[in-house]
C-alpha cells in the first residue's frame, strides 16, 4: 500500500491493527423485510461506508448488516446518524471485538464470486473442497481483508488486466495489497512480474497467496515507489491508489511505463474525476477504456 494507502475491499484499517479492539456497528433488521435491507445499505453508503464494507448475515428470522471500526468515537457517529432515522423493525447495535473475532467472522462471510469472465476469487479455505469451475481460481488469503476483488477499484483493475491478455509481457503492480492484480497478470501471460507495497503485512499475505495461487516468480517487495530510484519501465503498470497519490505521484508512476505500453490506474473517486484527468491530461497518454460505478473510476491509458 502507498502513501494514504490503496483502496481496500473491505476495512482500510484492518492490516495495521496489531492487537486491541475494532468496534462493530450491527443493524438488525427483519428478515422478511428486504425494503428495509436496501435502504438500510443505501444510508450506510451516504454516510461514507464503503459497499464492501458491509458484511451481510441472513439468520432467521433477522438479516444483519455489519460495519466495523477500530475508532469507538466513529462507530459511535455512525450508530447514531442511523438511530436518527427512527426506522421501524430495526435495532441498531455497538460491540466490540478483538481481531481474531473480526478476521472469524470476515471469513465466515466471504464467499467465491465472478471477477472477470475468465476469473473467479476462493477463499483459501475452499482450495481442496470440490467444485465445479468454469473459471480460472484466483485463491486469496482472507486473514486480513483488503484487496479481496470485491471493491469495484480491483474489479474494474482486473478487468482491463484481463482484456490486455497476450499484449504484455512485463507487470509492476503499485500498492499490491494481497496480491491479487499481480497474480491475475501472471495468468495472462506475464513472465516479468513485481509487486509492491509500503505495508508489512501485505507483504506477507500477498507472498503467501502468490504461493498458493503457484506464482512463486512474482517478485513481492515491501517498498514506498516515491521513493525508490528504479527506472527499469514495464509493459503494464497498474496502480489502484487514491485519486491524490495518483496525481502527486503521476511522473514516477508514468515514468515506469513503457512507450506504446499500458497504464491502468483506479481508486478515483467520481467527486475527484474531473481534477484527476485534467491532472494526467498534461502527459503523453491516450484514455483506451474508462469504467465507472459505485461512486468510482478506473482508466486504461496508452503511453504514446
Amino acid at each position: 500500500m502507498l502513501q494514504n494507502r490503496r483502496i481496500n475491499d473491505s476495512l482500510l484499517f484492518v492490516s495495521n491493527v496489531k492487537r486491541g479492539v475494532i468496534f462493530e456497528v450491527i443493524i438488525k433488521t427483519i428478515l422478511a423485510n428486504t425494503g428495509n435491507i436496501e435502504i438500510l445499505k443505501g444510508l450506510l453508503l451516504n454516510a461514507g461506508v464503503a459497499q464492501d464494507a458491509i458484511i451481510e448475515c441472513a439468520q432467521w428470522p433477522h438479516t444483519t448488516l455489519s460495519v466495523f471500526f477500530r475508532s469507538r468515537p466513529k462507530a459511535l457517529s455512525l450508530k447514531g446518524k442511523l438511530r436518527a432515522f427512527h426506522l421501524s423493525d430495526v435495532s441498531v447495535i455497538l460491540k466490540s471485538l478483538e481481531k481474531k473475532d473480526w478476521q472469524t467472522k470476515w471469513k465466515t462471510e466471504f464467499k467465491p464470486f465472478s471477477l472477470t469472465k475468465t476469473f473467479e476469487v476462493i477463499p483459501l479455505r475452499y482450495k481442496h473442497k470440490r467444485r465445479i469451475r468454469t473459471k480460472v481460481p484466483i485463491y486469496i488469503d482472507t486473514d486480513l481483508a483488503f484487496g479481496t476483488g470485491l471493491h469495484a477499484t480491483t474489479r474494474f483493475m482486473a478487468q482491463f488486466i484481463d482484456r490486455s491478455k497476450g499484449k504484455f509481457e512485463s507487470f509492476l503492480d503499485l500498492g499490491t495489497g494481497t496480491g491479487i492484480l499481480a497474480m491475475i497478470a501472471q495468468k495472462c501471460g506475464a513472465v516479468d512480474i513485481k509487486a509492491v507495497d509500503i505495508c508489512e503485512d501485505a507483504v506477507k499475505v500477498a507472498r503467501r497467496n502468490c504461493l498458493e495461487n503457484d506464482c512463486a516468480g512474482i517478485d513481492v517487495q515491501m517498498a514506498d515507489v516515491q521513493k525508490n530510484r528504479s527506472k527499469k519501465q514495464y509493459d503494464f503498470v497498474a496502480a489502484n491508489i487514491l485519486t491524490q497519490e495518483l496525481i502527486r505521484m503521476a511522473d514516477k508512476i508514468i515514468s515506469r511505463v513503457k512507450p506504446g505500453k499500458y497504464l491502468a490506474v483506479s481508486g478515483i473517486s467520481l467527486s475527484n474525476y474531473d481534477v484527476f484527468r485534467l491532472a494526467y491530461a498534461q502527459y503523453p497518454l491516450r484514455c483506451v477504456k474508462i469504467e465507472k460505478g459505485e461512486g468510482w473510476a478506473a482508466i486504461l491509458y496508452k503511453k504514446i
